[in-house]
């Protein structure tokens, strides 16, 4: 099980480092929920996996606690093979219900073929460009329509073909129960800075004191994301090794 740590002992700690009697403690609670949601959409962000099946018409319909979309693909096993994002897409629903159809043509009848590459390949096959009026590849591609409340796949999708949907999802629970550790000094520290401003018509504050506790937080907050992400030089690297690979020399 993983540690955590309570929203309650967070509030209790924040009245603690105040000074403030418990009589706050509902004011403190509704700025720790606030901070845990909206910590919840960036920095941590609940997140739920589903296959969804394709509909007739290429789409498929968004989970009811949906809130915005981390990964589209399709299952390679272990693997997801994510689709881009293609905002060139039909936002209406096709006028009949049904499918668009394919509306892509070979240019000049040709299909694209490794045959045509030897004119662009020099003699150690290597890639010297001068392919002119390319675009990419519109299929394996979606577009998000919430006004629909579905993803419009291309039309290399079929009904009854299956996505995977990775999603940020809306847990209202959430907010109520526990949190990472790592999380605790930030979310103590929104606690403190909002309590501030509030207090500032009934008790006499310097007027630092607010800027400071927004400082602060922001300070913690970049910690805790820095925590969680834990990116460093070698992750940076392998990064930028991944991206490159050899050219076969013939």
């Amino acid at each position: 099980m993983a540690v955590t740590t309570s929203i309650h002992s967070i509030v209790q700690s924040s009245l603690m480092t105040m000074g403030l009697p418990i009589h706050w403690y509902i004011d403190a609670l509704h700025f720790a929920l606030k901070c845990v949601q909206e910590m919840g959409y960036r920095d941590l962000p609940a997140i739920k996996s589903v296959r969804l099946t394709v509909a007739a018409d290429n789409t498929v319909t968004l989970p009811t606690d949906y809130v915005d979309w981390v990964r589209v693909g399709s299952d390679r096993g272990q693997y997801v093979a994510p689709l881009g994002q293609n905002k060139t897409f039909n936002r209406l629903a096709p006028a009949t219900g049904t499918s668009y159809g394919d509306v892509y043509e070979d240019v000049g009848g040709l299909p694209y073929s490794w045959a045509y590459l030897p004119g662009y390949l020099t003699d150690y096959s290597e890639f010297n460009g001068r392919f002119f009026a390319e675009t990419p590849n519109p299929r394996n591609s979606f577009i998000e329509v919430r006004e629909r409340n579905v993803l419009q796949l291309d039309v290399a999708y079929v009904a009854g073909d299956v996505i995977t949907l990775d999603y940020i999802y809306f847990n209202s629970a959430a907010t109520t129960s526990l949190v990472h550790p790592y999380a605790a000094p930030a979310i103590e520290q929104y606690i403190v800075w909002k309590l501030t401003e509030q207090r500032r018509g009934i008790i006499q504050q310097n007027r630092f004191e607010a800027r400071y506790a927004k400082e602060e937080y922001y300070r913690l907050l970049k910690q805790w994301r820095a925590q969680v992400v834990g990116f460093s030089l070698k992750d940076l690297e392998r990064a930028i090794r991944h991206g490159h690979f050899s050219t076969p020399k013939i």
